[in-house]
């Protein structure tokens, strides 16, 4: 499968992953150096084609992150999102890139969440669109079309782990993909991801104000209740703190989710 026109060539692509040649660095934070996150080719795919549509307002991070991570982390608030978060980080089994985005509060189209990266071992590969209602019409409008992004990438399906977490499992959709890929499929690793966001960005395109205010509330609480467990059990919690210790890690942890 060629690589979509997000990228660069697929000799280039392939080999950057092998090696770190591809990742850029500047030695200008605590910690010895700052990723930034626009030269990772997913972030730069999703970002891209987000910025084509959504007018994106980037927020000031607070100081402490701008010290530590300078060029790792950045947030966007836009037009029907309340917040576009993106980064890129180091750690030592490899680097990992992680995006949310989360609907303005008088919409209730679903979320959208990543967690990608190339490690020693295998690629680690998380991608969902979170539903905020479980009512039959919402279900038919956002999570049903899920369903042909995932079975595009049946070969995939082989390297899918099936999440543990049980507190997770009232947000999951059903169609999302947690897995560790063998490297050779870093090409429809990436696309998979694009393909799940092509098919948020549908949603966010067609998006209107949520007008009863009973299925607003509904879609409402089941965000700010999944951001707040994902915050207290948040399964990165363990490299965050290893990296950067437990107050740095909180912080962190409340930055993404919160």
């Amino acid at each position: 499968m060629k690589v979509k026109n997000y990228f660069l060539n697929d000799n280039f692509l392939r080999n950057s992953y092998v090696g770190k040649n591809f990742y850029m660095y500047k030695h200008n934070s605590k910690n010895g150096g700052s990723l930034n996150w626009k030269f990772h080719p997913l972030n730069a795919a999703i970002f891209a084609k987000a910025s084509k549509e959504i007018k994106l307002e980037e927020i000031e991070l607070p100081a402490w992150v701008q010290e530590l991570e300078p060029e790792g982390i950045s947030i966007y608030k836009g037009p029907k999102i309340e917040k576009f978060y993106i980064s890129a980080d180091e750690y030592q089994m490899g680097i990992m890139c992680h995006m949310v985005v989360y609907p303005s509060e008088e919409y209730d189209y679903p979320s959208f969440g990543v967690d990608w990266g190339v490690l020693t071992q295998h690629i680690f590969h998380l991608v969902e669109i979170h539903p905020l209602r479980k009512d039959e019409e919402y279900i038919k409008r956002y999570v049903e079309p899920m369903k042909n992004v995932y079975n595009k990438y049946s070969n995939l399906h082989p390297y899918k782990i099936e999440p543990k977490a049980k507190w997770s499992a009232p947000f999951r959709s059903g169609y999302g993909f947690l897995g560790m890929i063998p490297h050779e499929y870093v090409l429809d690793s990436i696309n998979m991801i694009v393909d799940y966001f092509d098919l948020w960005l549908k949603y966010w395109r067609e998006a209107t104000p949520q007008e009863d205010p009973n299925l607003r509330n509904e879609a409402r609480t089941r965000l700010q209740t999944m951001r707040q467990l994902m915050i207290e059990k948040d399964p990165g919690r363990g490299v965050l703190t290893k990296k950067y210790g437990k107050e740095i890690a909180e912080k962190m942890l409340h930055l993404m989710f919160g």
